[in-house]
């Protein structure tokens, strides 16, 4: 049984969306590339010098911070949107802390 996929705590999520601010999010089509290169690196035996890997590593490096923007986009307009969708009475009361959050001293 997997785990169910936790969102980031929203502070968390914040400060990696000022991180890469200035970093646009991947496309539709490097997402789906991306993929493609994790599934051939786990497709093949690896050997002791993997030039194949090591290829495939340095073009999902340089794509890194795009899928990493696009992701903390997409998990920030999640939590917007189960927020909208919360009902009235779970909702956090006025001075409590949003679920996910880490309350501050």
């Amino acid at each position: 049984m997997t785990e169910p996929v936790k969102l980031l705590q929203a502070d968390v999520r914040r400060g990696l969306i000022e991180d890469l601010q200035t970093t646009n999010p991947a496309s539709n089509a490097t997402v789906v590339a991306s993929v493609e290169i994790v599934v051939q690196m786990l497709g093949h035996k690896h050997t002791a010098d993997d030039v194949e890997c090591d290829n495939l590593l340095g073009v999902l490096g340089q794509r890194a911070p795009y899928l990493l923007a696009r992701l903390i986009r997409v998990e920030e307009e999640l939590a917007q949107e189960r927020a909208r969708h919360r009902p009235d009475d779970a909702k956090a009361p006025d001075g409590a802390p949003e679920p996910g959050t880490t309350p501050t001293p």
